[in-house]
């Protein structure tokens, strides 16, 4: 007699991680979509920082204010603090060396060496004359949203940090087997989320930077997408089994 597989949904969490942004997400294989909490939108103006780091996997062109009226959207770059460093002094450890330049490039992390040569370092390989930079020195981008007037809004944007798979495992024995969905769930950035989860199957198609992008929406005539509800996401991969809504 041939197993007959049956499908087993269930909903799991992942571990709560401290200080993780409250926030909506959908998750698609390519990218995520964060809609945050509500914000208080005071002085016809509200202005919303990001990690460098986490910027830079932000989908140009995604960020909106949904709300409130919006006239105006400017973003401000963080600033590496090492570029106040530059053309001075420098001496790079590494291997035992202690090799004396000239900080030459800050946001290449650039040396040019007493030798005339170029070398690439790390920040932990830098000592300076005067107390040196911590490495995660680094403004945050700053994205203010200049509004028609005050009230609640919802912060919502794409990011290529987050994604997820789909992966099964089934578990035969007897005439009996078990087939189980699972999502593997990938977080490449520096911020944790927590809040409600939507898991989207399909593609996924983005319109041009300079086209007011809607809500990625999954295909009309693919089956209705599995779900994990209240799923805190931390940065790094992880599993969830799947719940059938």
């Amino acid at each position: 007699m041939t197993p007959r597989p049956r499908l087993l949904l269930t909903a799991a969490l992942l571990a709560l991680v401290p200080a993780a942004q409250a926030a909506d997400l959908r998750l698609y294989p390519t990218l995520g979509e964060v809609t945050s909490q509500p914000l208080k939108v005071e002085g016809g103006a509200v202005t919303v920082p990001f990690p460098k780091a986490d910027w830079a996997w932000v989908v140009p062109g995604s960020v909106r204010l949904l709300g409130v009226p919006v006239t105006r959207t400017r973003v401000t770059p963080g600033v590496n603090v090492l570029r106040a460093h530059e053309g001075e002094a420098v001496r790079v450890l590494r291997g035992g060396l202690n090799l004396k330049g000239t900080l030459a490039d800050a946001e290449a992390l650039l040396v040019q060496l007493d030798s005339g040569e170029y070398l690439t370092v790390r920040p932990d390989e830098l000592a300076f004359s005067t107390r040196p930079p911590s490495s995660r020195d680094v403004a945050d981008v700053k994205v203010t949203f200049e509004t028609g007037g005050a009230g609640s809004a919802n912060l919502l944007y794409q990011t290529r940090a987050l994604s997820w798979k789909p992966r099964y495992e089934l578990d035969a024995s007897g005439d009996a087997a078990t087939l189980r969905a699972l999502a593997e769930i990938r977080n490449a950035g520096d911020q944790s989320f927590s809040g409600s989860t939507d898991l989207y199957a399909g593609d996924v198609r983005l319109v041009p930077e300079n086209v007011p992008m809607p809500t990625l929406r999954w295909w009309e005539n693919s089956p209705r997408p599995p779900a994990a509800r209240a799923m805190p996401l931390s940065p790094r991969t992880a599993l969830s089994r799947l719940s059938a809504r």
